[in-house]
């Protein structure tokens, strides 16, 4: 919804490093809770997501473009 809403903005600096930023402060605050504990591997998960959107999109912008 972000890049939807966001279409015509740079996606790294409004969609992209929020996003990231977003996955660290859910795996730190998941330290504080009971049951759950901070995950390096899971931020680096929620990141890569972060960066297969943006490659999906620069491939589908380029296809429908073209």
């Amino acid at each position: 919804l972000m890049d939807i809403a966001l279409a015509n903005k740079n996606y790294w600096l409004w969609v992209g490093l929020p996003l990231i930023a977003y996955g660290a402060l859910i795996e730190v605050l998941q330290s504080f809770t009971p049951y759950r504990s901070f995950s390096f591997w899971d931020w680096v998960a929620d990141s890569l997501g972060v960066f297969a959107l943006w490659w999906i999109i620069k491939r589908y912008k380029n296809v429908r473009t073209s």
